[in-house]
């Protein structure tokens, strides 16, 4: 949350109203190039009522991904960065391996964005909100679960290390770490 005001007033923006007002062009998903590769950054989250949500992509933010994805030149590297996990093994590694995914663990309508991102020379998708590191591939896609810095779970024995990633890219090729906070007491 973001308190304060020029003026002194308070004001109070939750996540999504800051993206949309600093960072997203009056919208909650936005892309941008950088050397060389295409960032996708989607909102994974659809609001429900009171404090409930849904992990979804709505219809208008895949008509524009199609769009974007569509006006790359072949072969561009593209990285999409969204909170909650397209794909995961968490359910079957840490619950049961016969477990299907569990809601609010996964985007719902995931499978249809992989589909559409398999069309594409899409390197990474850097996922967060279950709190432990995973990497998965498919195809030529790496799915990148990065762990979590403030890990309210950790005395459940799936959660790892408090800590962050840092992906570091060389052309088209990347590489990545994880680093656990060196503070942790477990």
């Amino acid at each position: 949350m973001f308190e304060g005001s020029p003026a002194g007033e308070s004001q109070v923006q939750d996540g999504k109203d800051m993206f949309r007002e600093r960072l997203g062009n009056g919208k909650t998903y936005r892309s941008f190039d950088h050397k060389g590769w295409h960032f996708v950054l989607l909102d994974s989250i659809e609001r429900g009522e009171g404090r409930g949500y849904r992990d979804y992509v709505d219809g208008n933010q895949l008509s524009w991904l199609a769009e974007d994805l569509e006006k790359l030149d072949e072969g561009r590297p593209v990285c999409v960065v969204l909170h909650i996990p397209l794909t995961t093994i968490f359910a079957q590694t840490h619950i049961n391996s016969m477990s299907a995914p569990l809601p609010y663990f996964i985007v719902n309508n995931g499978t249809e964005i992989i589909r559409l991102l398999a069309r594409y020379d899409v390197k990474l998708v850097l996922q967060g909100d279950l709190h432990i590191v995973e990497e998965l591939k498919y195809m030529n896609t790496t799915y990148l679960v990065g762990g979590s810095l403030s890990n309210a779970q950790k005395d459940q024995h799936f959660v790892h290390h408090e800590g962050f990633v840092i992906v570091d890219v060389y052309g088209i090729e990347y590489s990545w770490n994880y680093y656990p906070l060196a503070n942790t007491n477990y």
